[in-house]
């Protein structure tokens, strides 16, 4: 899934009145998976970051 699909599917999982389980269990992997891929991006732009300043 895309990041925008994930944040799709995260919205409609938080909108929706009554969660059955599946939906429970599917709404923390979407979270996580979220959190993972924020996680990845700001190491990438830290070390990308210290790799600008280590040159100068």
């Amino acid at each position: 899934m895309t990041d925008t699909e994930l944040v799709e599917e995260l919205n409609r999982l938080e909108n929706l009145d009554e969660l059955t389980r599946c939906d429970e269990i599917r709404l923390d992997i979407v979270r996580d998976e979220l959190v993972r891929r924020q996680s990845k991006h700001r190491r990438a732009v830290n070390t990308a970051s210290e790799q600008r300043q280590g040159s100068r």
